[in-house]
C-alpha cells in the first residue's frame, strides 16, 4: 500500500501494531514500522517522549527531571508520575502498551461546512461545551451568510483525549444560522443526553458541522 502511494507522489506514514498508540509511534519514530504483539515495551522504550502522544509542556517537564525516553517513563514509579505530571501520561503509556483499551472512532463523511476549536486544556463540564458551541456557531453564521444558506441539520462532535468521539445531532424544519438558537437547541440536547456522555479525561477538540443546509 505504501509503495503504491509513494509511486503516486504522496508522502505517507503507516504503522502496524496491536494497539493504536504503538502503531502511531511506529509510523513516526520506528525504522521498522511493524510492532509484533507483546514487543511493544521493548520497541517503544528507546523512543522519544513524543512517541507517547503527550503534550509538549508535559514532555518538557519530564525532560527537566531527566526522563527523556518512553523507557525512562516506564521505569519510573507510577504514583509520583501521576501526581506530578497528571493521569493522562499514564493513560497514554498504558494504551500504547495494551494495558488499557483505546477506542478508535471510524472516519465519518466530510461535512460540507465545519468549524472547530482545539483546546489546550480539555473540558469536561457541560456549560463549557455549551459556551464553545456558542463561539463556534458565531463563526458558522458568518460562513453560512457568505454562502446564502441556513443549517437544517447540525452535528456536534466532542473528541476525547483518548480518541473516543461523542456525536450529537440536531435538526430543524427551517434553515437557521443564529448562534443563540443553535446554542439553545444543543443545550436541550446535551441536557437530555448528559448521563450518556462520558467526558473521561476531557474533550480537547470540539467541532460543529453543518450536515444539511
Amino acid at each position: 500500500i505504501l509503495s503504491r502511494f509513494f509511486h503516486q507522489g504522496f508522502d505517507v506514514r503507516a504503522g502496524l501494531a496491536a494497539t493504536p498508540g504503538a502503531a502511531w509511534a511506529a509510523a513516526r519514530f520506528c525504522s521498522d514500522r511493524i510492532i509484533v504483539s507483546g514487543e511493544e515495551e521493548a520497541l517503544l522504550a528507546p523512543l522519544p517522549l513524543a512517541a507517547l502522544r503527550i503534550e509538549p509542556a508535559t514532555r518538557t517537564s519530564l525532560e527537566s527531571v531527566g526522563l527523556r525516553t518512553a523507557g525512562a517513563v516506564m521505569a519510573a514509579p507510577r504514583a509520583p508520575l501521576a501526581r506530578r505530571f497528571g493521569a493522562l501520561l499514564l493513560l497514554r503509556l498504558d494504551q500504547a502498551l495494551g494495558r488499557l483499551d483505546e477506542a478508535v472512532s471510524p472516519r465519518l463523511p466530510v461535512a460540507p461546512l465545519s468549524v472547530e476549536r482545539h483546546l489546550a486544556e480539555p473540558v469536561t463540564l457541560t456549560e463549557d461545551i455549551e459556551r464553545l458551541v456558542g463561539m463556534l456557531a458565531a463563526t458558522l453564521k458568518t460562513d453560512l451568510e457568505r454562502r446564502g444558506e441556513g443549517a437544517r441539520t447540525l452535528a456536534l462532535l466532542l473528541f476525547r483525549v483518548d480518541g473516543a468521539v461523542s456525536r450529537i445531532a440536531i435538526g430543524t424544519s427551517r434553515p437557521m444560522r443564529e448562534p443563540m438558537l443553535i446554542q439553545k437547541l444543543f443545550h436541550e440536547r446535551l441536557a437530555a443526553l448528559e448521563q450518556d456522555i462520558d467526558a473521561g479525561y476531557g474533550f480537547d477538540l470540539v467541532r460543529l458541522s453543518v450536515l444539511a443546509a
